[in-house]
């Protein structure tokens, strides 16, 4: 198994390695992320996506750029997608 488990809508988990965003300038382009990574892939943590697998990012107030959030919790980030879903279909 490798972690992160990444939650889609239908409440199903897929176990796949930490993922990575389509776009450059992320988060996931940035310096320390390898090392972040590796520590992510040791531990059951959880990251909301899209269909693709693609995870959502957020914007956090005083921040400039948008951060993906990954969750210990599967509780929390079952309710973060819940939030995530009702934003894009409301």
């Amino acid at each position: 198994m490798t972690w992160p488990t990444t939650l889609r809508g239908d409440r199903t988990a897929t176990r796949i390695t930490s993922p990575r965003l389509a776009e450059s300038e992320s988060v996931f382009d940035q310096r320390g992320w390898a090392e972040l990574q590796q520590q992510l892939d040791a531990l059951p943590v959880f990251t909301c996506a899209d269909e693709a697998g693609t995870p959502l990012e957020v914007q956090l107030s005083g921040q400039t750029k948008p951060l993906a959030v990954f969750y210990a919790d599967v509780e929390a980030a079952e309710l973060a997608l819940a939030k995530a879903r009702a934003t894009r279909i409301g």
